[in-house]
């Protein structure tokens, strides 16, 4: 077990290693009882407090440890390539937490039972990605869809859905360009994110690779129905369809 000294001098080698103490944990500790004082009891107000405190706080910290994983890996790279590779991976993991943060403080700005603009707010999170990964993401459909307005709640699944198609494309097809879709017809909504990558046999994976499933139940817990099609070298499609019922459309 280590003495006080030892868990202190244990302490300074890990700071030394990032380059530069981690301030971010300093306030933890003031921030959880001002934020535990502030906390309204207001629906509205309650998201929009919610959404300045994980921008203040936990968001704040992923950017911060994606940085130092970078920093590392750059410093390892030369003098120890195994480790190096390590803390490329841990980054990777912080940098699509990061994304997933802001996604969630972006759609935690509208109310649920606010209707928001579905094609504006994808066109926030494929730049916002872009600009994160460095995958070139188009977005197409835009214009005729620019006047969609669907609840909140349905906004931020099909984003999250989308976010995970994009995840899916950035870490496994090997290719540098995707596209999300947006199209309306008579029977409701489609949002298709494919590639041109690698793409995959499904008679060759599991059910639950690549988060299929996971979208499989996103999509089921709307009402709503996923797609996915692929095949090596052909790329990947995947098409989430919306009923109109379930749109609320306005506009």
């Amino acid at each position: 077990m280590l003495k006080q000294d030892d868990k202190s001098k244990t302490n300074q080698k890990s700071q030394k290693a990032f380059g530069r103490t981690p301030r971010l944990t300093v306030l933890r500790g003031s921030r959880q009882s001002e934020a535990a004082e502030d906390m309204p009891d207001d629906n509205g107000q309650m998201l929009k407090w919610l959404s300045r405190e994980l921008h203040d706080g936990i968001t704040q910290q992923v950017w911060y440890l994606q940085m130092e994983l970078n920093s590392l890996a750059a410093r390892l790279e030369d003098s120890n390539p195994e480790l190096a590779a390590d803390a490329q991976r841990l980054k990777e993991v912080a940098q699509e937490a990061y994304q997933e943060l802001r996604t969630t403080l972006k759609l935690l700005s509208a109310r649920s039972s606010c209707d928001v603009r579905l094609a504006a707010e994808l066109r926030g999170q494929v730049e916002k990605f872009s600009q994160t990964t460095g995958l070139r993401v188009k977005l197409e459909g835009e214009q005729k869809c620019s006047d969609l307005h669907i609840p909140g709640a349905l906004a931020r699944e099909i984003s999250r859905l989308v976010q995970e198609a994009l995840w899916n494309c950035f870490k496994h097809s090997q290719c540098e360009d995707a596209k999300v879709s947006l199209r309306v017809t008579e029977s409701g909504l489609f949002v298709t994110v494919s590639d041109s990558g690698c793409g995959f046999d499904f008679s060759e994976i599991a059910d639950d690779r690549y988060g299929i499933s996971n979208m499989r139940e996103r999509a089921k817990s709307i009402n709503s129905k996923l797609y996915v099609t692929s095949a090596h070298g052909e790329g990947t499609k995947v098409t989430l369809f919306v009923p109109l019922e379930e749109i609320g459309a306005k506009g």
